[in-house]
């Protein structure tokens, strides 16, 4: 008897270890656990077993040599002493982007990564109007060829025609195709191929008809605004685009890509150089209020997005991604981050992000800090010329018992990201307390009117959205002043 109950505990200890060894490929391969369920690596590190991300498939670039993360024991957070809780920590760390701010010179580029706080350029695009304002610049920056979001936004006309296949953050990509610095590319499809039943064995065949008139057209507009002084015309804009993915599992085509950009009643066509894993073509360098481009794609050749900017002055580029904890950004590959910051040469990464882990029953967020610090490092390693600022979560209310209250996990999730920015000496700014502390989102949605805030008690409105921005400027403007002021 007692034979047998060892017997069974020993084979059930040996399935439970070959589950733990084979969950990761599961995971890689299966969309539902990769959805809802985080996955691992174990590490031995000094005795530490330290947890890394792997939902996305590492995306491949030839030029660039594999990133080494560094593995980040958590156990040392503790003993890293925290400054006291203000609500801007370390703005000394933003030297180099006020410097370049001083000098009124040039460009200056902002990269403004978020979660769906900032989605439809909410919050960035009083931080961009604001900014450009005191030192110049206009244009709305970086914009997606395709857009969830496209009919919400206020700051630019965002157009779409066509059959896009987008792959962004989260999505399993089969193709073998670099994603861009945002995490997404985007791919021009044809419909389906029609079925046709002939002859009298009823044998079901595909019908192709490749005539012009019956692909097609993939399209993409963009629109100035009058909402913004610096948006009310496009300055400049160029396009950035792949190579075509090969040996994947989209059709290779020896087809030459081109692009017929439409300004007023001009019409221009521009083959496409598919040699580069990271293309860019100025499509065009004259002022405008909107720009077409029409494309005649091979499906395997990846679009990126385009720039609207003017050559001096503020550039901000909001890349918001829904449901992202930030960790997703070490799935842009290093080479493509390179690459790209080697074109739009940024001054300034903003950050902000920890929306999507706040859980009321949760008080440990170690494997967050350890999540966040590896992004930090991504981030420095690959753009390594710019400023980073990170900025917690605002508030977020839920119903407890009956009543509206904080969620419990939102100063936590604000002091985990705190103590990342002071161990990875980063700037942090704290929207938590910026908007008031325990009970603000509350105050946005009950006791504001017209409210500030949506009826979730999560997101902002247009209205909120817009104090919101005023609040980080407000705090990055007071920094700014300190620096110029201060002895040189």
């Amino acid at each position: 008897m007692e034979q047998r109950t060892f017997t069974q505990a020993f084979f059930t200890l040996l399935f439970a270890v070959c589950l733990l060894a084979v969950y990761p490929l599961l995971h890689a391969n299966i969309p539902y656990l990769q959805n809802n369920f985080r996955s691992y690596t174990v590490f031995g590190l000094g005795g530490a077993a330290i947890a890394s991300d792997t939902t996305a498939m590492v995306d491949t670039l030839a030029l660039a040599a594999p990133d080494t993360i560094d593995l980040v024991p958590v156990i040392e957070e503790d003993t890293i002493p925290i400054p006291p809780p203000t609500v801007f920590d370390n703005a000394a760390n933003l030297r180099s982007f006020f410097e370049r701010l001083a000098e009124k010179r040039g460009q200056v580029r902002i990269a403004y990564f978020g979660d769906s706080s900032i989605e439809g350029d909410l919050i960035s695009q009083t931080v961009r109007d604001s900014l450009q304002k005191r030192f110049g610049g206009a244009g709305v920056g970086y914009m997606p060829i395709y857009s969830q979001v496209a009919g919400f936004r206020q700051s630019v006309r965002h157009k779409i025609g066509g059959e896009w296949e987008s792959l962004r953050f989260g999505k399993k990509n089969p193709y073998a195709i670099a994603r861009n610095i945002t995490g997404e590319f985007f791919l021009a499809r044809q419909p389906k191929i029609q079925e046709d039943t002939l002859g009298i064995d009823s044998t079901i065949v595909a019908v192709v008809d490749t005539t012009a008139e019956e692909i097609e057209t993939h399209w993409v507009q963009y629109g100035a605004v009058r909402l913004f002084p610096g948006l009310k015309s496009i300055p400049k804009a160029r396009l950035f685009y792949g190579r075509p993915a090969r040996d994947s599992l989209l059709p290779a085509s020896d087809q030459q890509p081109f692009v017929q950009v439409t300004v007023g009643e001009n019409t221009t066509q521009f083959e496409l150089d598919k040699r580069k894993h990271l293309n860019q073509l100025w499509l065009t360098t004259e002022p405008c209020r909107k720009v077409r481009l029409d494309f005649e794609l091979p499906e395997n050749l990846p679009l990126y997005g385009v720039s609207l900017e003017s050559d001096k002055g503020i550039i901000l580029d909001n890349f918001s991604a829904r449901g992202n904890s930030g960790a997703m950004l070490t799935h842009v590959s290093g080479g493509m981050m390179v690459q790209f910051d080697s074109l739009l040469n940024y001054d300034l990464v903003i950050m902000q992000y920890g929306l999507n882990v706040i859980n009321k029953d949760m008080e440990d967020y170690s494997w967050y800090r350890a999540e966040m610090r590896r992004v930090i490092r991504h981030i420095k390693r690959h753009m390594p010329k710019a400023a980073i600022l990170l900025v917690g979560p605002t508030d977020k209310a839920i119903k407890v018992e009956g009543e509206m209250m904080t969620d419990p996990g939102t100063p936590r999730v604000n002091e985990a990201l705190r103590r990342v920015a002071a161990r990875e000496n980063v700037s942090f700014f704290s929207f938590y307390e910026a908007m008031g502390g325990e009970g603000s989102m509350i105050e946005w949605v009950e006791e504001k009117e017209p409210r500030w805030a949506n009826l979730d008690y999560t997101h902002f409105n247009f209205r909120g959205a817009h104090q919101a921005g005023k609040l980080l400027l407000a705090y990055l403007m007071n920094a700014y002043e300190e620096y110029t002021n201060a002895p040189q």
